[in-house]
C-alpha cells in the first residue's frame, strides 16, 4: 500500500507477475501513463485502487480476468472506454468509475459524474 506517497511515473507491465498480490493501493498520488493489461493476470487480486491519479487510455478488458476482486476504483483520472463485462458478474463488488467509462447497468456501485 502506497498511497498518498508521491508516487510518480508509469506503472510496470512486470506487475502481472505477482501471482500472489492481493491488494494494490497506488491511489492519490502522480501514477501516469496507462493501466498495464498484465494486472489481469493477477487473478488473486482482491482490491485495486488507483484512484486520484493520472492515469489515461481505455480500461484493459483484461481486468475482466479478476473474477475475485471485491473493490476496483479508478475514479479521479483521465481513463476511458467501459468497465470489462466479466466484472459486472462479480457478486457484491464495489466498481467505482467516472462517467467518461461506460458501465452496463447495474455494474458500478459509484458512478461519478
Amino acid at each position: 500500500r502506497r498511497n498518498s506517497d508521491g508516487l510518480s511515473g508509469n506503472l510496470p507491465e512486470s506487475l502481472g507477475r505477482l501471482y500472489n498480490l492481493y491488494e494494490f493501493d497506488v491511489s492519490d498520488n502522480s501514477i501516469t501513463g496507462e493501466i498495464p493489461t498484465t494486472l489481469g493476470q493477477c487473478e488473486n487480486l482482491l482490491k485495486l485502487l488507483l484512484h486520484q491519479n493520472k492515469l489515461w487510455g481505455e480500461v484493459p478488458a483484461e481486468l475482466g480476468n479478476l473474477g475475485g476482486i471485491s473493490q476496483l476504483n479508478l475514479l479521479r483520472n483521465e481513463l476511458s472506454g467501459e468497465v470489462p463485462e466479466d466484472l459486472c458478474y462479480v457478486q457484491e463488488a464495489d466498481i467505482q468509475v467516472e462517467c467518461s467509462v461506460d458501465c452496463a447497468e447495474g455494474c458500478c456501485t459509484n458512478y461519478d459524474c
